[in-house]
């Protein structure tokens, strides 16, 4: 009942909340390991932007005239890129100008075989074609979705034809949004020995966009990373103890878990190289007289060019970071699936259940979870209950009791070899998959750290057995307590409880990141939420208010069908 009222009434927007907060926690735990192990991370990908620094520098305004944007896209195709994305959108022709003048930046293009690629807007908003020559090389731009996913894929259905192509629609690419449209052009060409086996229909679910904490080592020669927060720790692999993946995981984690992440989301630079546009001509920072221009960073990485300027409102507010520029989403959304290919981050499927109902996995599997915890409970209440006679359910319910409790009077060694397992298998699947080992031990500490929650909670679990076998042993030859009674001794701490909690969103939290690649925030924040109310500590809880009464309606339907032992006897 609470799963859904909770779940699907959002009372007070407690589930958008938890969401929210739960996203920009896990985002700080995981920002420091994003990319270290991928050899390809950082190196395939590029942002050439418009800021205010450019348009001082140029003494213009936005729009930019076509001519200029003709000058800036031909210094980028200089530099042979491996593809090119224009997030600006040229819809119309300008009064002494005609989008002609991208003729020549699309014959480069083709001759140097450099997919490019023209903002069109946003899917499903009835946004007219582009015009020629602009018509044949355009894609859509759309940013997050309302469920903070990145669309790569749409459906075909909600895609017009082309007028040109009136009876090809099965020999059509689907229409992608720009991050994809990139990388469907580089592994159908150049790419098609990096990418592996690629099938687009691996791509259809939206991607949850996993952010990187480092940037590029090349941001060094273009701007200062003085004015950053992070500044130290901003180049990977450099800053000594305390830039280390781990200590600035638990350090952000800290921070976000209190809220504390404001000076993060200004003055930092983003993940992916990022180049003004005025500064292609430059030669980089501290690099010597008669060195190559900035622009030369940009060889064989898909260039993303598009505004860095907030007054346009051409940006997304993103958990940990604040307001991002959208071509800086494309980019980053880019690099995901360089890194990841198609086990990238996704929403998890939906199952249909006519009628327009549909409910997602991640939300059957909270389901699931609830109805385990809440069964357990109940089953737990009622049979703890003085007026339910004993029976194979009180047996079965002091069984279990008595088998946890056999196990955790066992050494602590023989205890702590399940958790050590279990750890060393993850540790083995993940450290077995990465391509590089360049971060691996940062990664083993994430594994140590997961035994040692778990060995932690062993130990508090391990207290509260120990401190309940005495009281038991004073009442062996003393009247006989109730089921309730026994149960009030055998309740978690809230120590003990708090551990469980943090052991279970660490499993959970573990197995999503290596297998199920679902968004933390969904549902693990969801579980969070539950355990915090600590429902097996109060004798108020929801859980137990609701089985209290259907106890009292059980008792009260027996009671009018079965006669009571005097009106039997009689």
């Amino acid at each position: 009942m609470f799963w859904i009222v909770y779940k699907f009434f959002d009372p007070l927007s407690l589930e958008s909340a938890t969401k929210n907060s739960s996203a920009q926690f896990f985002s700080a735990i995981t920002a420091p390991f994003y990319g270290l192990s991928s050899p390809r991370s950082h190196q395939r990908v590029a942002v050439v932007t418009i800021n205010d620094p450019t348009l001082q520098q140029f003494d213009a305004a936005l729009p930019l005239s076509y001519q200029r944007q003709v000058f800036i896209l031909r210094q980028i195709l200089e530099a042979d890129p491996a593809a090119v994305f224009v997030d600006f959108r040229m819809a119309y022709e300008h009064t002494d100008e005609s989008l002609s003048l991208f003729q020549s930046v699309l014959d480069e293009a083709k001759s140097k075989h450099i997919p490019i690629f023209f903002a069109r807007g946003e899917e499903g908003q009835d946004q007219i074609h582009l015009l020629p020559p602009l018509r044949n090389v355009e894609s859509y731009s759309n940013a997050l979705e309302t469920s903070s996913a990145y669309p790569l894929l749409f459906e075909e259905g909600n895609a017009a034809l082309k007028e040109d192509e009136p009876s090809q629609e099965e020999t059509r690419k689907p229409e992608a949004n720009a991050a994809f449209d990139v990388y469907r052009s580089l592994c159908t060409s150049t790419w098609s020995g990096q990418c592996g086996s690629f099938h687009e229909d691996d791509f259809r679910r939206p991607m949850m966009i996993q952010w990187g904490l480092h940037v590029d080592p090349a941001q060094t020669q273009v701007s200062s990373l003085a004015n950053s927060p992070r500044n130290i720790c901003a180049v990977p692999f450099s800053g000594g103890f305390f830039c280390r993946s781990i200590v600035q995981s638990f350090t952000l984690g800290f921070r976000a878990f209190w809220g504390s992440s404001r000076d993060y989301e200004v003055g930092h630079a983003y993940y992916p190289l990022t180049i003004g546009a005025h500064q292609l001509g430059e030669r980089g920072l501290g690099t010597p007289a008669g060195s190559p221009p900035l622009s030369h960073l940009l060889k064989g990485r898909a260039v993303f060019y598009g505004t860095d300027i907030r007054d346009q409102h051409d940006d997304t507010v993103l958990p940990f970071l604040g307001r991002v520029p959208n071509v800086v989403l494309h980019a980053m959304a880019f690099d995901n699936l360089v890194t990841y290919g198609n086990h990238y981050f996704h929403e998890p499927s939906e199952v249909e259940f006519g009628h327009g109902v549909h409910i997602g996995q991640a939300e059957i599997c909270e389901f699931i979870l609830w109805l385990i915890f809440t069964g357990w409970m109940a089953f737990k209440f009622y049979y703890s209950h003085p007026e339910v006679p004993r029976g194979h359910g009180a047996k079965l319910r002091h069984d279990i009791r008595r088998k946890s409790r056999d196990f955790l009077s066992l050494s602590l060694s023989v205890n702590a070899l399940v958790p050590a397992i279990f750890c060393a298998a993850l540790a083995a699947f993940d450290l077995s998959h990465q391509p590089t080992l360049l971060n691996g031990m940062d990664e083993a500490l994430l594994y140590v750290c997961l035994f040692l929650v778990l060995l932690g909670t062993l130990v508090l679990l391990r207290r509260s057995a120990q401190r309940s076998q005495p009281e038991e042993a004073e009442h062996a030859h003393g009247p006989e307590e109730s089921e309730a009674e026994k149960a009030e001794k055998f309740r978690l701490g809230f120590w003990a409880h708090l551990a469980l909690l943090t052991s279970l969103t660490a499993i959970v939290f573990a197995l999503n990141e290596l297998f199920i690649q679902w968004p933390n925030a969904d549902w693990i924040g969801f579980i969070l939420l539950w355990l915090a109310v600590g429902e097996s500590c109060e004798s108020t809880g929801f859980v137990l208010t609701f089985v209290n009464f259907l106890n009292r309606r059980s008792h009260a339907l027996t009671s009018e069908r079965v006669p009571n032992s005097e009106s039997s006897s009689q």
